[in-house]
């Protein structure tokens, strides 16, 4: 295990073994101070053996290889051995020499050997390092992710962390745990929405940096000030220009000798870099406000664009409301771009810069906007506590849109009908805004007649913006309540100007609706498009229900690769924005081509992180989320009582809706299947009955098909043979008219098991061939594997593989048996061939097989008759 200084390599070893009581773990820690001590290593790990001590004539590494193969290879028939050697770049070299002779004759005993070692120190020895490549176990720690960082915030006592903000925390630490969890403690939530300059450093660590420093020559120290102020990476002749100094041989040579830059002779010119983000902020921060306003000004004459003005801004310590409109302007130019963290940042700066207390607080709810229009909802919250915003209807429109982001429905409906009530009059857009994110908070909770209601009010307002994104509410909610083509005809309705304003929110309803009503190439179409027109803001709220709804299309289709990318994306995404209320959702949705592929962990997985994110949230469409997931994978495990289980305890606490449009949660005829399963043929009749008249009465062809395979097996339980077969060539019939190969394949295989039971092989196994070759080639394992034992059970099936016999043996197998029969032990025969028991007993284990024996009197009869052959 390799990386730098502070990554976690140890505290990931002991995470991983300790508290392991099968285990028996040996461990020892090198040091550079003792790195000349002969077999210093091999004594702390043999400590706590019977051998306690290394026992080598002549300090001879081969003799300790014994020693410890013998001593390791004792403990490791007892259960597993884990040696671990930490800050191995220090360990002495004949401790080191032992451990290779030793683990290349522990390949088959339950031994684990760790060594963790330092990308700075002496490289570990050729041996070392073959054997863990011929095993593919070389690991290297590069870092947290930005993930991990957000994983460790909350762990380390913050609330949130943003994707955003955790990218800044990474690339200022180089993803190190150790400098990570220091700042840590000494950063504010909002001090990483903020863009002005680099991070804090770790006190102990700028000091070491700026004592160097202080050691150099002061051009030198001129130079770096200059490179720090210029940033991470800057041409050199920009960074001498703004230092000042004449030659720059001298000093440039000196930096990079105390190890604070390096020069990078790029293509075009010569950049000069620092080595660690940390070493930058170091210097950087240690400049006085003088100084550093000094060189931004300066810094600012040598740039142009975007760069000029940021210099400006640094430059800047007090109040300039002439620069804070300019900065403002600049903001406004990103969020038209589709750049809304850029533009928080920008507008985060105009409010500082503000003299105008109006503008200032009207640029801060900006910043806040901005942040929400990203899916930043942690740094948004941070911005929020820091900001001292006073009282007005769009702050309460904000808090509102947060707490619905956020999951806190209840504060969410009760901000924003305040907001939509203050500013009915005065701002008529502010207050349809406001009645948007309403429809889209009862559309969640599954009340749909409101959540129209809550749209038309926003239609009202007469904007393109406003009417296109009232049609992306209004457009779900009609279909949900059973009235696809009203909603699709709204969508064709609609102008040009509102298309092509709304032209995300448009193609995001009607892609869901066509999947509803099972034109899934035309859905796969408008959703991939809405998924192409979020790529500045993935983890926005469109975003997000893209992504989500796009796994969920492809599922459908076929398009299980696809299906898996989209959905882990959404999920990847929802986690880091920390949008709890579309977490649900999107976990939801990754289960789908997981589950039925067999990828039981994932799909369980995603099924429990629904359910929990569900029930925080409490809504009825996330609850009808996770209990979705949580059926369609107990469907894919074959397992009907726990599908059951998952369902009922939600039915009591939420209730059943209405089955308007069965295709929106398909849950309730894997139900009423499971039901059939169990024997609760009286329960499942009722919803049964209902799901075929409503699917009958909207003309939904795939719920047609998923319950006529209901119906079948429900008949047939009863012993009504006729109308089973019935049913079940009707599913097949609707199945086919689906552009949905995994619904084809069902109601194939349970066409063909019927088949099968009422006496119809021939018949049956050509449905469940048809079956099995789409399960085959969409992945979907369980289902080919139980449709195999179907057609098995037809008597089509191949024949198994001949097994041969007197196979020929290595040559260690054949040393191993030449010994044996000649009547050692297995522990004499692994000292005669340096090896371990457990070696010399896999080796026997492989001969007995090959030719056909059982004991070792056998072995040597064996041998006395036929000798033995070699590969």
């Amino acid at each position: 295990m390799e990386g730098p200084a502070g990554t976690g390599k140890s505290s990931l070893v002991r995470k991983l073994l300790d508290g392991r009581r099968d285990l028996t773990l040996l461990w020892a820690g090198a040091d550079e101070a003792e790195a000349g001590l002969p077999f210093g290593v091999l004594d702390q790990l043999l400590a706590a053996t019977e051998a306690k001590r290394v026992d080598a004539p002549g300090g001879d590494p081969m003799a300790a290889g014994a020693q410890i193969l013998e001593v390791l290879g004792s403990a490791a028939a007892d259960g597993p051995l884990a040696l671990v050697v930490d800050d191995a770049q220090w360990a002495d070299g004949p401790s080191l020499a032992a451990l290779s002779f030793a683990l290349r004759r522990l390949q088959h005993d339950p031994v684990l050997a760790v060594f963790c070692a330092r990308d700075d120190g002496p490289v570990l020895p050729d041996g070392i390092r073959r054997l863990a490549d011929q095993a593919g176990a070389r690991l290297r720690l590069g870092g947290l992710s930005a993930r991990e960082l957000v994983e460790l915030a909350r762990a380390h006592g913050w609330d949130a962390m943003s994707r955003r903000a955790a990218e800044r925390l990474r690339e200022h630490t180089q993803g190190s745990p150790l400098h990570a969890r220091l700042l840590l403690d000494e950063l504010d939530p909002a001090s990483l929405v903020r863009g002005d300059g680099p991070l804090p450093v770790p006190r102990s660590f700028a000091l070491l940096v700026l004592h160097r420093l202080a050691a150099t020559a002061p051009a030198c120290q001129a130079l770096v000030e200059a490179a720090a102020v210029l940033g991470r990476r800057s041409p050199l002749r920009r960074v001498v220009a703004l230092a000042g100094i004449g030659d720059p041989a001298e000093a440039v040579e000196e930096a990079i000798a105390a190890d604070l830059v390096e020069l990078d002779q790029e293509p075009v010119e010569p950049v000069l870099a620092f080595i660690h983000p940390l070493v930058w902020a170091s210097v950087y921060r240690d400049l006085g406000p003088a100084r550093r306003a000094t060189l931004h000004a300066a810094a600012a004459e040598l740039v142009d664009g975007a760069q000029a003005l940021d210099h400006r801004v640094a430059a800047v310590l007090v109040e300039d409301q002439a620069l804070a409109e300019e900065v403002a302007a600049r903001a406004a130019e990103e969020a038209a771009a589709g750049m809304p963290g850029a533009a928080a940042s920008h507008l985060v700066s105009a409010g500082r810069l503000a003299a105008d207390p109006a503008l200032r607080t009207a640029w801060r709810l900006d910043a806040v906007e901005q942040l929400l229009v990203a899916g930043d909802v942690a740094d948004a919250a941070a911005l929020v506590r820091s900001a001292d915003l006073p009282e007005s209807p769009r702050l309460s429109f904000l808090l509102g849109w947060l707490a619905l982001l956020q999951g806190d429905q209840g504060d969410a409906e009760r901000r924003l009908r305040r907001a939509e009530e203050a500013a009915a009059g005065d701002d008529p857009t502010l207050a349809g805004r406001a009645c948007l994110l309403l429809a889209n908070l009862m559309s969640r909770q599954m009340r749909s007649g409101e959540a129209a209601a809550w749209s038309r009010r926003a239609l009202e307002i007469g904007s393109a913006e406003m009417v296109a994104a009232a049609v992306a509410v209004l457009v779900p909610c009609l279909g949900a309540s059973g009235q696809a083509a009203d909603a699709l005809a709204l969508v064709s309705s609609l102008p040009d100007s509102v298309l092509d304003r709304g032209g995300v929110v448009a193609r995001l309803g009607r892609g869901i609706v066509r999947m509803w009503t099972d034109n899934l190439p035309a859905a796969v179409d408008d959703l991939t498009a809405a998924v192409e027109a979020c790529r500045h803001s993935p983890a926005s709220p469109p975003g997000l229900l893209s992504l989500g709804f796009l796994a969920e299309a492809e599922f459908r289709l076929g398009n299980w690769d696809a299906s898996v990318v989209h959905g882990d994306l959404a999920v990847s995404l929802a986690e880091d924005a920390g949008n709890a209320g579309l977490r649900a959702f999107a976990h939801a949705n990754a289960a789908w081509a997981a589950a039925a592929r067999g990828d039981s962990v994932n799909g369980r997985d995603h099924a429990e992180e629904a359910a929990a994110a569900a029930h925080r949230v409490g809504d009825a469409a996330s609850m009808t989320c996770a209990v979705t997931v949580a059926a369609h994978v107990a469907f894919c495990r074959g397992d009907p009582a726990g599908l059951v289980t998952a369902v009922e305890p939600f039915l009591d606490s939420v209730g059943r809706h209405p089955l308007e449009e069965p295709a929106v949660h398909p849950w309730p005829e894997l139900y009423a299947g499971a039901l059939v399963s169990l024997g609760r043929l009286d329960e499942a009749e009722p919803l049964v009955a209902e799901l075929e008249a409503v699917a009958a009465g909207i003309g939904r062809t795939s719920t047609l098909a998923h319950v006529a395979r209901v119906r079948g097996r429900l008949e047939a339980a009863r012993g009504q043979v006729d109308r089973a077969g019935s049913s079940l060539r009707a599913s097949v019939e609707h199945a086919a008219a689906l552009a949905a190969p995994f619904d084809r394949a069902l109601a194939e295989d349970a066409l063909g098991r019927f088949l099968r039971r009422t006496g119809e092989r021939r018949a049956a196994a050509r449905h469940l061939r048809a079956a099995l070759d789409t399960f085959t080639t969409l992945g979907a394992r369980p289902f080919a594997e139980r449709c195999q034992r179907e057609l098995a059970a037809c008597g089509v099936s191949r024949a198994p593989a001949a097994v041969t016999g007197g196979q020929p043996l290595t040559p260690q197998e054949l040393a191993v048996a030449r010994l044996v029969a000649e009547g050692l032990t297995n522990r004499q025969v692994a000292s005669e061939l340096v090896v371990s028991v457990k070696t010399v007993e896999f080796h026997l284990g492989r001969v007995f097989a090959k030719l056909g024996l059982r004991t070792r009197a056998q072995l040597a009869a064996y041998v006395a008759r036929h000798g033995l052959r070699q590969d």
